[in-house]
């Protein structure tokens, strides 16, 4: 295996570059203190193995999930069955987002075998779509003027927030935004390695035009079916409970100060953990079409 070296130079730039955006995350309350310090350990690994176009991507999302969670954020105060502050990121979120990307990155420098370096920088595409479409869907389709259908009971109508509920608004934001963040990706040079290796005969696509058609095609769809299975996982194993307090059904066990009664799923699963599992999905998911299709 022949590694490129990391001098302690670029551990200390990529850190710099880090440490500066987390502090005007910071300072802009998009990011709570302990989201500050999770956003570190997530960042750098990104940055220094898997380059600088892979952390654009990463913070491409982290901006644009701040600035749809911060649309109609009066509306939303009113649906909020985490119980975080709207548009404000803390450890878990930050991790539950950040933990696939930062693992494929380093996987991706430390594979050196091209079909393996690929099979990772998909993985890495395919679970930032899925976390683009996800909240993309969700901060948008929170908006809507018709009440969600939860996705395993679509007769049945759920309250705006709740996870497992769609809405035909969000899930046509969750298409527009996530084809949106693959065209973006592309002219970042995020597919540049992936169009190389179509090139050199590991893929059926050979001509160039059609190889990034097809990727263009392949994020989206990962990024689309993750965010199904988000709904899904959010609708039959999130766990929910009661709040005596307010009498609302949140996702959280601790609500308005007092602890709220369990009703129901995997007390480990919280909507973190969802976003989490979903997002490793959208990855495999990425993986799979790109070596099937």
């Amino acid at each position: 295996m022949i590694l490129e070296p990391i001098y302690l130079a670029t551990l200390i730039y990529g850190f710099g570059i880090v440490l500066l955006i987390g502090l005007t995350a910071l300072y802009l309350n998009v990011l709570t203190k302990d989201g500050f310090m999770a956003g570190l350990l997530v960042g750098v690994p990104i940055l220094v193995f898997g380059g600088f176009d892979n952390f654009i991507l990463l913070l491409l999302f982290l901006v644009l999930g701040s600035f749809l969670s911060r649309i109609g954020k009066d509306v939303k105060r009113k649906y909020n069955p985490i119980g975080e502050r709207v548009g404000t990121r803390a450890w878990p979120n930050v991790v539950a987002n950040g933990f696939w990307p930062m693992v494929s990155s380093v996987m991706i420098y430390f594979n050196s075998p091209p079909h393996v370096k690929i099979a990772w920088e998909m993985f890495f595409m395919g679970s930032l779509a899925s976390m683009v479409a996800d909240t993309s869907a969700t901060e948008i389709g929170m908006l809507s003027r018709n009440m969600p259908r939860l996705i395993v009971k679509p007769d049945s109508r759920v309250e705006p927030g709740k996870s497992g509920g769609v809405t035909l608004l969000g899930t046509l934001a969750s298409i527009l935004f996530t084809a949106i963040f693959a065209i973006l990706a592309y002219f970042i040079s995020g597919f540049n390695p992936l169009i190389e290796y179509t090139l050199i005969g590991f893929s059926p696509l050979v001509y160039m035009k059609s190889s990034e058609l097809a990727l263009l095609a392949i994020v989206v769809l990962a990024g689309f079916l993750g965010s199904f299975i988000d709904s899904i996982l959010g609708a039959t194993l999130q766990a929910k409970y009661k709040c005596g307090v307010c009498g609302k059904e949140v996702e959280v066990s601790i609500h308005c100060g007092e602890e709220a009664r369990y009703l129901g799923g995997i007390r480990f699963i919280d909507n973190h953990m969802v976003n989490f599992i979903s997002s490793f999905f959208g990855g495999v998911i990425a993986v799979s079409l790109f070596f099937l299709i």
